[in-house]
Formats: C-alpha cells, sequence, structure tokens
C-alpha cells in the first residue's frame, strides 16, 4: 500500500478546499500547510499571517493513525490532537487493518477536521498579548552582559555570589520590583522585565554554569546547563510573574534555590 498517494488523494484533495498544501513526509508524519492572513500578531506586530499545520501521525509499534493541528503562534507550537478523534480509536489512534479500513480512516479524519479542526486552528492561532515580543527577546540575547550591569547599577545590586543571604536578597528585589509595577501599562514594564530577566540569566551562567542560547526554533533566549542539566527561559518566566502566575514565581524561586545550593 502506498500511504503517501493515498494521503494526498484523500486527505490533500479534501484540505486543498481550505487552503492546504502537502509539505512533506517528516519520519512517521505527513505534514500539510497554509498561511492565514490578517490575523493580530503580538511576538511580532508587524506580521499579520499565521502558519498553520494538518499532520497525519503514523504510530511506530502498531498499525494506526491520528492526526494533530499546530500553527507558528506564541505559545500555540504545540502538537493539539484533533478534537473528537478520541470518539473513534483507542485514545487517539485509530488503528486499520488492510489498506480499506486505511483509507476509512483517512476518511474519518478529514471529516472531523471539516467539522472541528477548523474552529480549533483558529482558536490557536491567537496570541495572547501580554506576551515577549521578537524585539524583547533579540535584545535580551544580545546584550544580556550590558542590561545586567545597567540593573545592577540601577538598583545597587551586591552580586557577591559568595553569599548565600544575598541570593535571598535578590528574590525579595525581584518579586518587589514586579509588585510595584503591577499598576503600569506592559508597555511601560517592558524593559524592566527584560532587565530582570538580564539579571537573572547571567547569575545563572556565574552560579550554574549556564550558557545562553537562542536557537531558530525558539520564541525566547534561555540559559541552559548545570547540573543537573535544565533549561530556564527567563524572560517568559519574569513577564508570567508579572501577569501573575504563581507557577512562574514557583519556578523562579527553584531556581534561585539551587543557585544558592551552589554558592
Amino acid at each position: 500500500m502506498d500511504k503517501t498517494k493515498l494521503i494526498k488523494n484523500i486527505v490533500g484533495k479534501k484540505l486543498k478546499t481550505f487552503g492546504f498544501d502537502y509539505l512533506k513526509k517528516d519520519g512517521q508524519c505527513w505534514i500539510f500547510y497554509r498561511e492565514v492572513n490578517g490575523i493580530k500578531r503580538y511576538y511580532e506586530p508587524e506580521k499579520d499571517v499565521v502558519e498553520q499545520y494538518f499532520i497525519i501521525q503514523e504510530h511506530r509499534f502498531m498499525d494506526a493513525l491520528t492526526a494533530r493541528l499546530a500553527t507558528d503562534a506564541y505559545g500555540k507550537e504545540s502538537y493539539y490532537p484533533l478534537k473528537g478523534i478520541d470518539e473513534y480509536g483507542i485514545g487517539e489512534w485509530l488503528d486499520y487493518v488492510d489498506e480499506e479500513s486505511f483509507c476509512y480512516k483517512l476518511n474519518l479524519i478529514v471529516n472531523l477536521f471539516e467539522k472541528e479542526g477548523l474552529a480549533m486552528l483558529d482558536s490557536i492561532s491567537m496570541e495572547e498579548s501580554i506576551i515577549p515580543t521578537k524585539e524583547m527577546a533579540d535584545i535580551l540575547f544580545l546584550n544580556h552582559k550590558e542590561l545586567d550591569k545597567e540593573f545592577i547599577d540601577e538598583f545597587n545590586v551586591d552580586i557577591n555570589s559568595g553569599d548565600k543571604e544575598n541570593v535571598d536578597k535578590w528574590l525579595k528585589l525581584i518579586k518587589g520590583l514586579i509588585c510595584d509595577s503591577k499598576d503600569c501599562s506592559y508597555e511601560e514594564v517592558k524593559e524592566l522585565l527584560v532587565k530582570i530577566a538580564a539579571f537573572l540569566g547571567e547569575r545563572g551562567c556565574e552560579i550554574l554554569s549556564q550558557k545562553w542560547i537562542f536557537p531558530p526554533h525558539f520564541k525566547v533566549p534561555s540559559v541552559v546547563g548545570g547540573d543537573p542539566y535544565h533549561s530556564f527561559s527567563v524572560l517568559s518566566v519574569v513577564i508570567d510573574i508579572w501577569k501573575g502566575s504563581t507557577r512562574s514565581l514557583l519556578l523562579l524561586e527553584d531556581e534561585l534555590r539551587v543557585m544558592k545550593q551552589n554558592v
């Protein structure tokens, strides 16, 4: 059975009516793609185009298919299972035994896509308004040392990393600055949040032997490394704390706790 040909004929023809083109086969996945214009972007405000993906995926160890959706919108880059598919299979997987049942499941998938998937794509194409922007991410990655120094000088921060009490003072200062800026607009507070992220990232580099990375498939830079090795997306965490995220505050506290253990 020529699975690629069948997928192109059954799925591709249907998706073509919605503006999708077949992009490629990548491992166990067949990927379809379209661009949608006129959608408000916040990560890159100058853009109004969202990339949308529809993926047919085959199970690695059994004869079964599933379908997933994805976009390039900030925070929505994960693969989302097609809504309703779990009603017809084993979890998200639709099993098949021969070409006839393979085609039947493909038709089931495209019908579900028309019924549920288009609305899902609309939903996961919408970015929140308060997120890191590409401009903020680029400024942080290219100028983290300078921004760290500005933060230290502006707030008279003692960075003697050999003093465990200093780590507690850093946390108290950062929480205070974020709390005091709650009534500011996001535009007004962006510069401060980037400086806080630079300060935290540089302390991770000094104390935990981390390093800054910003590969093309990342939306924001991170500091990575340490023992145990992990990644900390400082800018995203700081912005989420400013938005009121308890989870992100706990992540920051955990990161500083590890620093304190290593000074």
